[in-house]
């Protein structure tokens, strides 16, 4: 977002309902190929793709953020974020009108993609690549974060090839889930500082730098970094 004389950070929110499904009928003729019509699914990203290009400013940084819960939440922030990467519009909006001087950019770069993860399936770290491999390259910031008897997230910084620069690992038993939450989105989602844990004013327990083979862990740490002294 632009930033303001007062040091203010003005953050705009589209804020999307649940989508429904389509009936049984559109269903079915989706699965005989009479139709491709998923009304819901359109609505969703058409009207999610009209706010950001109405509204987008250069050096604006867009952030998707989804609950994974909501499967078609999910593939509705995957269709936008093409859209918005590719320079393409819903096929039904044939024009849209920015709110600011001159027409909306052909293409929206994506900052980040911030995601609430559910279920102990894959490890935080599986969830973080899969995500990484849903949405186009070139988004900088990949966040997801659960909470199942404890909290987990993963943040990975990458560069505009897709390429891994960095990958920050949170995970607490604390009971305050919305705190965790602000804290490891605080780079992406922008909160009264007075909301955000002050944890960066402490000293780390332990540290662990990764190398180049580290990537292809299995959804967890080298054994060398599972057990800090002390």
């Amino acid at each position: 977002m632009i930033q303001t004389d007062d040091d203010e950070r003005p953050q705009l929110v589209h804020y999307q309902e649940y989508i429904e499904k389509p009936s049984l009928l559109i269903r079915f003729a989706t699965r005989l190929g009479l139709t491709k019509e998923d009304k819901p699914m359109m609505g969703a990203v058409g009207k999610a793709y009209a706010f950001v290009s109405g509204n987008y400013r250069q050096g604006d940084q867009v952030i998707l953020l989804v609950h994974s819960y909501f499967d078609r939440h999910m593939d509705a922030a995957e269709m936008l974020a093409k859209h918005l990467h590719d320079g393409t519009r819903p096929s039904y909006l044939l024009r849209v009108q920015s709110k600011n001087v001159g027409e909306a950019p052909e293409r929206i770069p994506i900052h980040g993609v911030v995601a609430h993860v559910h279920g102990k399936t894959i490890s935080i770290f599986e969830w973080n690549d899969k995500l990484k491999s849903r949405f186009p390259p070139g988004i900088q910031h990949i966040v997801c974060w659960g909470y199942e008897c404890e909290f987990q997230s993963c943040a990975t910084k990458c560069d505009a090839d897709g390429s891994t620069i960095s990958r920050e690992i949170c995970v607490s038993g604390h009971d305050d889930p919305y705190g965790l939450w602000e804290y490891c989105t605080k780079h992406v989602i922008y909160y009264n500082k007075y909301m955000i844990p002050q944890w960066d004013y402490h000293k780390p327990v332990w540290t662990h730098k990764l190398d180049s083979s580290s990537s292809n862990t299995q959804g967890g740490f080298p054994l060398e970094a599972t057990k800090p002294s002390g």
